[in-house]
């Protein structure tokens, strides 16, 4: 009686163990990855273990050493690290010039980095911002161009230091970029302000311990080294609501002067929760002052007013050429403020876009991460549910039938190193689409990255 008792509880146990083994396969098929390395790592035999369906790794940016320059024709490079403009024939470098000034770091005029052509050529242009004159102009995007050294109606040249966001020559030397360039002319400028060490790889102590999240796609990152730490559908487009406005914000500060007085005006169109942000037709504002609206509170009219200052049809046609000026293949945007469903990405997508404007226009981070902001009879509050967390960077959030909830936020987070009892802080991205709860998402894999990660730094 005994041993057919225990024949049955084993032949049970048997079958419950397979019946759960495969039940967790199909689970973790479901959770995305994490980049997990053997101990023989340190050892430089560099054993990876594939467990789950994608695999971590390194988002590449834009960077000069893998420049992808036309094999026939002529080039520009403009490098903001090493301030020179480099021209190139057949990929052959003929000519590098100093750059002299470009646009203050921080500033919502930065200089923008990307890739770009060179749309127009004028021997004198006048400044519509600063009222100035600059000689040789070539413009490459909106308000930015290279030139000479600009000066006023009287011959007096401006004083020295940062330009209003273009790439500024001597003259001598603008003159013969000019006569080199073409309308049409590949330009990249590259060259960003990532400062310290970014070296390391991230190990997860533990396998297959992945919390359960409500997320259809994630992806989280390391913004200074672009190590990808887990992800899941990172190359799936989705919706992405409100995070749209972040675009929106980087197109605004390429194409419209920031300092430019614009009036709120009628609607012309539906535009959905026009009441957030209390903006009242009539009421003028200095245009740069409506991103504490859009990106605080998310208002929906304060993007359709900033892109009124081109017209939304044009705003938008700027959205997706921007996108492709820095490597976004899989984003297209329908309007300024996310509402409808065509405005699409990917969260790799996403951290490329994240990584251009937190170290080439980071101002629109800052914007993002402020508590609240009061202007004239105007209060705007954030909506972001980790403003008051400790080490948040700046972020976006959304919602719409078709995008679920969406979330794009930073955070410095200590990062624990293969010894435990010690910890180095990392600036990291934490991307969620299609998502029940974003917060709750969030807050699971931030846990999940000081419960379970750890970084090896580079040469250890």
């Amino acid at each position: 009686m005994i041993k057919r008792f225990t024949a049955i509880f084993l032949t049970i146990f048997f079958v419950a163990t397979i019946v759960i083994y495969f039940a967790c396969q199909t689970d973790w098929a479901d959770l995305g990855l994490v980049e997990y390395r053997s101990e023989e790592y340190s050892e430089g035999k560099n054993s990876t273990y594939h467990d789950l369906p994608e695999v971590s790794g390194t988002v590449y940016f834009l960077g000069k050493g893998s420049l992808d320059l036309p094999d026939d024709d002529k080039a520009i490079v403009a490098d903001l690290k090493n301030m020179t403009i480099d021209l190139y024939q057949n990929k052959v470098l003929i000519k590098s010039l100093p750059i002299v000034s470009i646009g203050k770091t921080g500033l919502p005029w930065e200089t923008p980095r990307g890739q770009f052509r060179i749309l127009t050529k004028e021997e004198n242009h006048r400044s519509s911002i600063t009222d100035v004159w600059m000689p040789y102009s070539m413009q490459f995007l909106g308000n930015y161009f290279i030139h000479g050294w600009p000066y006023y109606d009287d011959l007096t040249p401006v004083g020295l230091g940062y330009s209003g966001g273009c790439i500024r020559l001597e003259t001598t030397d603008a003159e013969e970029v000019f006569s080199f360039a073409e309308r049409g002319t590949p330009l990249v400028v590259t060259g960003n302000n990532l400062i310290g060490d970014t070296s390391g790889h991230y190990l997860a102590r533990t396998k297959n311990i992945f919390p359960q999240v409500t997320a259809e796609s994630y992806l989280v990152a390391d913004l200074d080294s672009g190590a990808t730490i887990v992800k899941k559908n990172s190359q799936k487009i989705y919706p992405i609501a409100s995070l749209t406005k972040l675009m929106t914000a980087l197109v605004f500060l390429d194409q419209v002067n920031p300092i430019v007085k614009v009036t709120v005006g009628k609607d012309s169109k539906f535009v959905p929760y026009r009441e957030v942000g209390g903006l009242e037709e009539g009421e003028i504002f200095v245009s740069k002052d409506l991103l504490w609206p859009l990106l605080l509170e998310s208002s929906n009219k304060a993007a359709d007013v900033l892109a009124s200052a081109l017209g939304e049809k044009r705003f938008v046609l700027e959205m997706d050429k921007r996108a492709r000026t820095i490597g976004l293949s899989h984003s297209t945007f329908e309007d300024p403020a996310g509402i409808e469903a065509g405005n699409i990405s990917t969260t790799e997508d996403l951290f490329r876009l994240t990584k251009h404007i937190f170290f080439e226009k980071g101002y629109i981070f800052e914007v993002s991460r402020r508590d609240k902001i009061k202007l004239a009879s105007h209060t705007w509050q954030n909506v972001n549910s980790f403003v008051s967390r400790q080490g948040f960077l700046g972020g976006k959030t959304g919602q719409t039938e078709a995008a679920k909830q969406t979330a794009l936020n930073l955070f410095e987070v200590e990062i624990p190193l293969e010894d435990s009892s010690l910890s180095e802080s990392r600036r990291i991205v934490v991307i969620v689409l299609r998502s029940d709860d974003r917060d709750g998402d969030t807050e699971k894999i931030l846990d999940y990255l000081t419960d379970n990660i750890y970084l090896v730094k580079d040469g250890e």
